[in-house]
């Protein structure tokens, strides 16, 4: 290609991506977020994000092109320049999906947490922590499989359930860390009743895998480079890795699963490969373990199993090495390891798991969204969230004379099977995520040769930044549906007309009250502002009480609530943090004239158990009321 060329086909990749991006930011062409935005058919939905968020993307998106851009530079042939390189685009990554986070909403470890707990985008924690016997469940999962309350476990194998399950039961056995990790989670959900009544464990197991999946999708790019590097050398392994570290499908679907499925995809590739240059059993055998705890986590992923025969034949129909028997047994046990394991150990049979997985996808998904509509917008989803520099990049690999041309070819194919089977119908930017670092892999190669010079292909990384930026300011990838405790408009602090000081418990301070009278009438109402602060927040959503109680200590009116009319538990409060709670106890009309006690305090609302004061009372006299007829 002349350099005229080159230059003509630069322009036109990076004029047809702007266009994109326009069109993706100003929602000119609705279409493309899929067919009849507002039925019933799936679509993405246009919600720009607030123009004051935009710069944690930006600022992350800048930061990652440096690091690209220096590494770009680079000649490849120093080990350290490598190790370098790679922890920075790791670190882009990184960065990048928490910037975007960012965007959609600035409480960043909330919105993890609040995705990963969430029923509409995972579930998995939810179920495990409700699961105690899993050897039970996984008995009989194939007909527990309808009746779960998340449809993701609803159509998945049991892999992700049972890691979530054993994720608690290790945070069981090292209480201490269990316990650090759940005081950074409870308050996140600090109105979460179902959370904060669960052991330390579970919030530990939900911190965990609130994080686990985005750290694993940033480190995709090293086997991406592995891989690349075996067929297109030092330039095209670079540009691969970068173009990986920039997919937007794995930037924008934090902390899904899906993510960690495309690092499996790349290792399981790299395995095959080595297997089939080194003629090793084990290395196949450890391909088939790879893909047996790929399919194991989601039934999806099996269709990797295609692209690996595909390319599997291309490289033996060349001549080198042939065909054995005994790979292929090695793989085949591999493959099928995981799942014996699960039919042995608890009798679930997999062929049920499958079918019962399937039947639900088709009733859930496929049944209801139209065969002919999607086989358009499969491809139109592929090409916007793998990104159009890749996707161009990947048609050019498949039609050159290239070691990379053969995965190309069988990638092509798998999206073709998956395209016409119409197994996929909507979310395809998420759900064909398991092998679209493998298409970036492919592209790298052909992209470096093409368009050679690292101001080009840096740019070429950040065009590929900007559509991952401008579709999750523009559009919501994830919707995590889900009740979110928001501090709520309290009075403004003042000094307390009464100063108490009183300590309670772990560290709940009466700072005082103000009482607008001591004296009511029956059938009239006794309002009274509490004055809290805390000393850090509280492990358990205590209620406070405020009862009025007669010369013989009986209750004849009260008050009991969470602080801040039930909105602000002390699980929600901050460090050093002051609460003002106004409370309004109605008194009975036929409340007799007399005096009476103001008593307060807190009580845990599972057991009744009162929260004590340092000098140990279970309550504290506020104030004696008069009430007159």
């Amino acid at each position: 290609m002349s350099l005229d060329s080159r230059k003509t086909c630069f322009f036109i990749l990076t004029a047809l991506t702007v266009l994109l991006l326009g069109l993706v930011l100003t929602d000119w062409l609705p279409i493309l977020r899929g067919p009849a935005p507002g039925s019933h058919e799936w679509h993405w939905i246009y919600a720009p994000r607030p123009a004051d968020r935009w710069w944690a993307p930006l600022l992350a998106s800048l930061l990652s092109l440096l690091a690209v851009a220096w590494w770009l530079r680079r000649s490849g042939n120093r080990q350290w320049e490598t190790a370098v390189g790679l922890v920075g685009l790791v670190l882009g990554s990184l960065l990048l999906q928490l910037g975007l986070i960012y965007a959609d909403r600035p409480a960043v470890a909330a919105e993890l947490v609040d995705r990963t707990l969430a029923m509409q985008t995972n579930g998995f924690l939810w179920t495990a922590a409700e699961t105690e016997d899993l050897g039970a469940l996984l008995r009989t999962f194939p007909e527990a499989m309808p009746d779960f309350a998340s449809d993701h476990l609803r159509t998945h194998p049991p892999g992700l359930l049972v890691a979530n399950w054993l994720t608690i039961r290790i945070f069981e056995k090292m209480p201490n860390l269990a316990e650090l990790i759940a005081r950074q989670i409870w308050p996140l959900r600090c109105t979460d009743l179902w959370l904060l009544e669960r052991s330390a464990s579970v919030a530990a197991a939900l911190g965990f895998w609130a994080f686990l999946p985005l750290v694993l999708g940033a480190l995709t790019p090293i086997p991406a480079y592995l891989l690349a590097r075996r067929w297109s050398g030092p330039a095209g392994a670079r540009l691969a890795a970068a173009l990986v570290a920039a997919l937007p499908a794995t930037l924008l679907f934090a902390p899904f699963p899906d993510q960690v499925y495309g690092l499996l995809s790349l290792v399981s590739m790299l395995a095959l490969d080595v297997a089939l240059e080194r003629r090793a059993k084990r290395w196949f055998f450890a391909t088939g373990l790879i893909l047996s705890l790929s399919s194991f986590l989601s039934l999806g992923n099996g269709a990797l199993l295609l692209a690996m025969a595909a390319y599997t034949i291309m490289r033996v129909g060349r001549g080198r090495p042939a065909l054995r028997h005994s790979w292929l047994w090695a793989f085949g046990i591999g493959a099928a390891s995981i799942w014996l394991l699960a039919w042995l150990g608890w009798g679930a049979e997999p062929w049920e798991i499958a079918r019962a997985g399937i039947q639900q996808h088709y009733q859930l998904v496929t049944s209801q969204r139209r065969y002919g509509w999607w086989l358009v917008y499969n491809l139109v989803d592929l090409l916007i969230f793998a990104g159009l520099p890749l996707m161009i990049g990947f048609v050019l690999a498949t039609l050159e004379k290239s070691a990379a041309k053969m995965m190309g070819m069988a990638l092509a194919l798998l999206i073709l099977i998956l395209d016409l089977s119409g197994s996929a119908r909507g979310e395809v930017g998420r759900l064909w995520l398991f092998f679209m670092p493998l298409l970036a892999v492919v592209s790298g190669g052909a992209l470096a040769r093409r368009l050679p010079g690292s101001s080009r292909v840096t740019l070429l990384v950040g065009l590929q930044v900007a559509t991952a930026v401008s579709l999750g300011i523009a559009w919501r990838p994830v919707d995590a549906v889900i009740v979110v405790a928001d501090r709520p408009e309290m009075p403004q602090h003042h000094a307390a007309q009464t100063p108490l000081g009183i300590l309670f418990g772990e560290g709940i301070t009466l700072n005082g009250y103000d009482l607008d009278s001591r004296q009511a009438i029956p059938g009239g109402r006794l309002d009274v502002t509490l004055i809290w602060k805390a000393r850090s927040p509280s492990t358990r959503p205590y209620t406070v009480f405020a009862h009025l109680v007669n010369e013989e200590g009986q209750l004849v009116a009260q008050e009991d609530n969470w602080p801040v009319n039930g909105l602000w538990p002390p699980t929600c409060w901050r460090r050093e943090e002051v609460v003002t709670d106004p409370r309004r106890i109605a008194l009975p009309a036929e409340l007799p004239a007399g005096r009476y006690s103001l008593w307060v305090g807190l009580y845990d609302a599972t057991d009744g158990s009162r929260l004590h004061t340092i000098d140990g009372r279970d309550a504290v006299r506020l104030a004696e009321i008069e009430i007159s007829p």
